[in-house]
């Protein structure tokens, strides 16, 4: 499996839309509670150590459970294609991405990074329509001070998994994707780079 994160606007869905390209890569619909269902195990872990748990289960246990549950729900949709690889990019896996390293020894990570400028301004602007519909904006658009920390947020969690399994975390820039997709992507070879990556055992 292919886990996709970053800041939300950072690029996470052009990044899933050349991956889905590849033919034997399948890319479904954001799924959404992967950082849900990761954060819970990270409590369950804690409950464990601090022994008001251990009775019912050990740290690896729970690694295994919840491995299971997450491959539960994604690996179905692999089956019914005709892909090798799924890709799965809501934007929050990049708060979990250290955690999926331990927790899917097999899965590859793709951390998608983004001017923070750029991305806590296009964050304002999705605030801003939700207020114009008359919907409450999410936390992280409601201002500058909530977008830039939770943006800050989101990139120190996905340096932090690339400092801890650089062969595993790859990390694509934005801006080279859409400023000339195709020298950056064709003749530098970056694509078949990731591609490469993708293929190797880890």
């Amino acid at each position: 499996m292919i886990f996709v994160g970053g800041a939300p606007r950072s690029g996470t869905t052009l990044v899933q839309n050349i991956l889905d390209s590849h033919t034997s890569i399948v890319g479904p619909p954001e799924f959404l509670h992967v950082a849900e269902i990761v954060r819970l195990g990270d409590k369950m872990k804690a409950s464990v150590e601090r022994g008001w748990i251990e009775a019912f289960c050990s740290k690896e246990r729970v690694n295994r459970q919840f491995q299971t549950l997450v491959s539960g729900f994604l690996i179905p949709f692999l089956e019914d294609s005709n892909a090798d690889l799924l890709s799965e990019k809501t934007p929050a896996n990049v708060l979990v991405l250290g955690q999926l390293l331990e927790l899917l020894p097999g899965a590859r990570l793709i951390h998608v990074v983004r001017d923070p400028r750029a991305t806590v301004s296009s964050l304002l602007c999705v605030g801003q329509r939700a207020r114009e519909q008359g919907e409450k904006p999410l936390p992280y658009t409601a201002g500058p001070r909530a977008a830039a920390w939770y943006v800050r947020r989101c990139l120190a969690e996905g340096l932090r998994a690339e400092r801890l399994a650089p062969k595993r975390v790859h990390r694509v820039h934005y801006e080279r994707l859409v400023t000339s997709p195709r020298e950056e992507y064709a003749q530098t070879g970056a694509l078949r780079r990731l591609r490469r990556w993708l293929s190797r055992g880890g």
